[in-house]
């Protein structure tokens, strides 16, 4: 995936995720229960590991990581897109608000921001979006960015010992444009 960055959505910018912000990030994640963050396998990878890892994630053609920063050059979070499929022009979409912006409109600046790049630029027809049944902001963020609840992966996500559901939800290339010409 080739894309042109950084990029705008209204008040906010994208641009291609550093090392330096990658640890930034990394140590506010830890300061969040991690199981509650994803449902994929948890790598405690070592500090003296980072470097390697972090040029893994980055060199992987299929994988993107931004950082988010709003008009005042602060960082608001990240987001990816990753386990992009060239055949059904599909991507997945990830997000991270950092603590200080969560519930302030950055959620859904993000995911439009998403949107409008990958649709209005990139060969894509259908973004994707996994998340947590327990995760009620997530899934009211995203029906209000109009993605639609296509299924259950039942039992799937493990917390605490325990498996929860996961929900599967997405955006069409079609809809993503019938929402915009109605604005």
């Amino acid at each position: 995936m080739d894309m042109e960055l950084p990029f705008f959505y209204k008040n906010i910018r994208f641009e291609k995720m550093n090392f330096e912000n990658f640890l930034l990030f990394r140590k506010e994640i830890k300061s969040e229960p991690m199981e509650l963050l994803t449902c994929r396998p948890i790598n405690n990878i070592k500090d003296e590991e980072l470097g390697n890892h972090f040029n893994n994630l980055f060199n992987n053609r299929n994988n993107f990581i931004f950082t988010i920063l709003n008009n005042a050059d602060e960082i608001i979070g990240r987001a990816s897109l990753f386990d992009y499929n060239s055949r059904n022009k599909t991507i997945e979409i990830g997000y991270f608000i950092l603590k200080p912006f969560r519930r302030k409109g950055y959620g859904e600046l993000v995911i439009n921001g998403i949107k409008r790049f990958c649709f209005e630029n990139l060969e894509i027809n259908k973004i994707i979006a996994q998340t947590g049944s327990f995760n009620k902001s997530s899934i009211k963020l995203l029906e209000k960015c109009d993605f639609s609840k296509d299924g259950v992966l039942r039992e799937h996500h493990e917390v605490h010992g325990e498996l929860l559901d996961d929900f599967i939800y997405s955006i069409l290339k079609r809809e993503y444009h019938k929402e915009n010409d109605t604005l």
